[in-house]
C-alpha cells in the first residue's frame, strides 16, 4: 500500500490554495484548481475567494502555534476540532476494525478472514459516497446521521452477542440470526462511521481556520486523533472482556453523547465561503465573552 501511495502521488494535484495563497504562485494556482475541476468548469468565483483570502491574510501578523493554541478568535475553533477528531475514535471503530476477527469468531461464524474484509471494503464504498453527499446534505447532517446511527449499531451489535451467549434465555441461542444480528449491527458501525465521523472532521478543520493557523490546526488535530486510536486500540479488548458482552454498549453511548455535542456545537459551513466561516467565528468569539451559553448555540446556526 505505501508502495502504491509512493508511485501515484506525482499524478495526484497540488493543493491550489497553498500554490495561490502561501507560495504566492497565481498562475500555479488556477492551474491546478482547473486540473481538479475540469477544463470546461467556471472556477472564476473561487479564484476571486483564494484572491481575497491572500489580500486578507496579507494584512494579519504570522501565527506561531503557541499564539493559535492561546488566540481567544481561534479556541472554539480549537475546542471543536477536538470534540469532532474524539468522535472519529472514541466511538470505537477502530476497535472493530482491530478486533473484527474476534468479534466474527464469537458470533460463531465459519470463514472468519472472507469477513474481516468485509468492513474495509464497504469503508471504501461509503466514503465515496459520503463525498458526494457532503454538499447536498451538509457536514453536520452526515456527522449527525453518522453518529446516531453508530449508537443504533452498536445496540444491535450488543444484543446479537447476548443471544449469542444466552443472556437473554439463560441458554446459548448459536444460529444463522443470531450471527447475523452480530454481522448487521458490525457492518452497520462501519457503515455509518464511513458516512460522517470518518470523512467529515478533516474537511472541516480546512474550513473553519484560516490559511494563517491551518498547518497549526491540522497538527492539534493529528495529535488528538491519533492521541485517540491509540488509546482505544490500547483498551478497547480490555474493555469489551471485562463487560462482556455488553462492552460495546459503552461505545453506542460515547457515539449518542458526541451525537448531542455536534447538535450544539457544530454550525453548518455548507456552500459557505471561509471569509464569512471565519467571520461567523470571530463574531461567536466576541459574543458574550465566549461564555459556555453562546458556545451551545453554536451548532443550531449556519456558520454566516
Amino acid at each position: 500500500m505505501a508502495a502504491l501511495q509512493l508511485v501515484s502521488l506525482p499524478f495526484f494535484p497540488r493543493s491550489p490554495r497553498f500554490l495561490y495563497i502561501d507560495n504566492g504562485n497565481a498562475q500555479g494556482g488556477e492551474q491546478a484548481l482547473r486540473r481538479l475541476r475540469g477544463e470546461r468548469a467556471d472556477i472564476s468565483h473561487e479564484v476571486y475567494e483564494m484572491r481575497q483570502e491572500k489580500e486578507k491574510i496579507e494584512q494579519l501578523p504570522k501565527l506561531s502555534v503557541l499564539q493559535v493554541l492561546t488566540s481567544r478568535h481561534l479556541r472554539f475553533r480549537l475546542v471543536l476540532t477536538a470534540i469532532i477528531h474524539m468522535s472519529q475514535q472514541f466511538t470505537g471503530i477502530n476497535g472493530v476494525f482491530f478486533y473484527g476477527r474476534e468479534i466474527y469468531k464469537s458470533a460463531g461464524l465459519q470463514h472468519v478472514s472472507v469477513f474481516a474484509l468485509l468492513p474495509a471494503v464497504l469503508n471504501v464504498v461509503v466514503v465515496l459516497l459520503a463525498v458526494r453527499l457532503v454538499e447536498r446534505l451538509g457536514r453536520r447532517s452526515l456527522m449527525l446521521v453518522g453518529l446516531a446511527g453508530m449508537s443504533c449499531s452498536y445496540v444491535i451489535l450488543t444484543a446479537g452477542l447476548c443471544f449469542e451467549k444466552g443472556f437473554f434465555n439463560n441458554s446459548t441461542s448459536k444460529g444463522n440470526w443470531t450471527s447475523s444480528l452480530s454481522i448487521a449491527g458490525s457492518l452497520g458501525v462501519v457503515i455509518f462511521f464511513s458516512i460522517g465521523p470518518g470523512p467529515v472532521p478533516w474537511m472541516i478543520v480546512s474550513e473553519i481556520f484560516p490559511q494563517n493557523a491551518r498547518a497549526t490546526a491540522y497538527a492539534f488535530a493529528g495529535v488528538v486523533n491519533w492521541g485517540g486510536s491509540y488509546l482505544v486500540g490500547q483498551f478497547f479488548l480490555d474493555i469489551l472482556q471485562a463487560t462482556a458482552p455488553y462492552g460495546f454498549c459503552i461505545f453506542g453511548g460515547v457515539s449518542l453523547i458526541f451525537a448531542v455535542l455536534i447538535y450544539y456545537l457544530q454550525p453548518e459551513t455548507k456552500n459557505l465561503e471561509i471569509a464569512d466561516i471565519d467571520r461567523y467565528f470571530r463574531r461567536l468569539a466576541e459574543s458574550d465573552q465566549e461564555s459556555c451559553a453562546c458556545f451551545f448555540r453554536a451548532g443550531k446556526d449556519t456558520a454566516k
